[in-house]
C-alpha cells in the first residue's frame, strides 16, 4: 500500500449522518495521497454499514463511551499518514483545496500546520491568509496564538513526532483536559517549525444540537424537540466550575512551555491566559444547562485551595477576582483586563506583521 502523505481523522459520537458527510467530503477529492479514518465512541450500526460501502475508509469504535480525549488518542495512536489532521464530524473538507494542501505538506518538515477555516455560509471563521507567510516561529505561536484557535478541525501534526510518550502526556484522560490538541501543538512547537497554509481547507458546519461531548448531557428526544434552537452546552465541560478546573490543569503545562522565555514573554502570556480564562469563566453561565450535581465555581475554587497550599500567581489572581463580593465590580475588572489583553496582543501583531496585514487579519477573523 502506498504511504499516505495525509490522514484525516474524524472522531465521532452519536452523530453518524454528520460523520458520514464528513467522510464523504474527504473521499470526494479522490486523492490517492490522502487517507481517511473514523472512530466512534460507541458502537454505531449506521457507521458500520457506511464503512462496508466505502473500502477506502478505516473505521473502528469503542464498546462504550470513553470520552472525547480517549477517542482522539486512539485515532492518533493508530494513524499511519506522514501527517495527520483532525476533522470534527460537524465539519467538511473542501475537496477543491485538498490537493493544494497535500502539495504544501509534501517534502516539508513542519512539526505542526495551521490552516484556514471558513463557515459554510462563506464567511471566514479563522484565516491566516493575510499574514502572507508560510512559517511561524515557536515564539510567535506562543505569544500571538497563545490559546488560539481552540477549534479541533484543521489541527495537523507530523506523525513521526508523535511518540507514545508525547501522545500520552498530552492526551491524558482527565475531565479537565478538554484541549489536548492545543497542548500537543504547543509541546511540538517548542522544537519544530510551524507551517501556515493559506487555503480554505476546512468548512465549518452548523453546530449540532445532539451528540459529541458538547451535548452528551442532552437526551436525543430533547435535541429533536429543540432542533431549531441553539441547545445549551454541557456544563461538565463549559460550566464555570469546569472552566476553573481546566485552568488549574493548564497552568503547570503553560509554565513548562515558558521555561527559558524572557520576562516580558512570560508576563504577557500569563496575563493573556488569565484575562481570557476569567472572561470565559465569567460568561459561562450564559451558555450551559443548570445541573445541580455539578460543583459550583465557589466550591471548585474552595476545593482547589484546600488541596493546594501553594499556588501560582496566575491561579491565585484568578481565584481572588472570581471570589470578589461585588458582582458589578468583578464584571468590570474582568472586562477591562480582557480588553487590555486584546489591545496588547493587537500591538504585538502590528509590531510583527505591520498595520496593513494585521488589519486584514483581524477583518478576516484571524482572532
Amino acid at each position: 500500500m502506498t504511504q499516505k502523505i495525509l490522514e484525516i481523522l474524524i472522531p465521532t459520537y452519536l452523530r453518524p449522518q454528520a460523520a458520514i458527510a464528513a467522510i464523504d467530503s474527504v473521499l470526494a477529492a479522490a486523492d490517492q495521497r490522502v487517507a481517511v479514518a473514523c472512530h466512534s465512541n460507541c458502537p454505531d450500526l449506521e457507521l458500520e454499514l457506511a464503512a462496508k460501502q466505502r473500502p477506502a475508509l478505516r473505521y473502528g469504535s469503542f464498546p462504550e463511551n470513553r470520552g472525547a480525549v480517549a477517542n482522539f488518542r486512539k485515532m492518533l495512536e493508530e494513524s499511519r499518514g506522514d501527517y495527520v489532521m483532525f476533522l470534527s464530524d460537524e465539519d467538511r473538507i473542501d475537496h477543491k483545496h485538498l490537493g493544494s494542501f497535500v502539495n504544501f505538506l509534501s517534502g516539508k518538515q513542519y512539526g505542526f500546520v495551521l490552516c484556514n477555516i471558513v463557515e459554510s455560509s462563506g464567511a471566514q471563521y479563522f484565516s491566516i491568509t493575510s499574514l502572507q507567510i508560510e512559517m511561524l516561529s515557536a515564539h510567535d505561536l506562543l505569544v500571538l496564538f497563545t490559546l488560539h484557535p481552540t477549534y479541533l478541525s484543521g489541527y495537523c501534526f507530523r506523525r513521526d513526532l508523535l511518540s507514545e510518550e508525547l501522545i500520552s502526556a498530552n492526551f491524558e484522560s482527565d475531565d479537565s483536559n478538554v484541549y489536548p490538541h492545543l497542548l500537543l501543538r504547543n509541546a511540538i512547537a517548542g522544537y519544530e517549525s510551524v507551517g501556515l497554509f493559506a487555503g480554505d481547507i476546512i468548512i465549518k458546519g452548523v453546530e449540532a444540537n445532539f451528540g459529541g461531548d458538547s451535548h452528551s448531557h442532552v437526551a436525543q428526544s430533547a435535541a429533536v424537540k429543540h432542533n431549531h434552537h441553539q441547545q445549551y452546552l454541557n456544563p461538565r465541560i463549559y460550566g464555570q466550575g469546569a472552566r476553573a478546573r481546566q485552568l488549574y490543569y493548564l497552568v503547570p503545562r503553560l509554565e513548562m512551555w515558558l521555561k527559558g522565555s524572557s520576562v516580558f514573554r512570560r508576563g504577557y502570556v500569563n496575563f493573556y491566559v488569565l484575562s481570557a480564562w476569567l472572561n470565559i469563566t465569567h460568561d459561562a453561565h450564559k451558555h450551559v444547562d443548570a445541573m445541580t450535581d455539578i460543583p459550583s465555581l465557589r466550591a471548585t475554587i474552595g476545593d482547589y485551595k484546600s488541596a493546594n497550599k501553594r499556588m501560582s500567581g496566575l491561579i491565585g489572581s484568578y481565584n481572588r477576582i472570581l471570589l470578589m463580593k461585588s458582582v458589578v465590580l468583578r464584571g468590570m475588572v474582568i472586562k477591562v483586563m480582557w480588553q487590555l489583553a486584546k489591545l496588547v496582543k493587537l500591538i504585538l501583531f502590528i509590531r510583527r506583521f505591520g498595520f496593513a496585514r494585521t488589519r486584514a487579519f483581524v477583518a478576516g477573523k484571524g482572532d
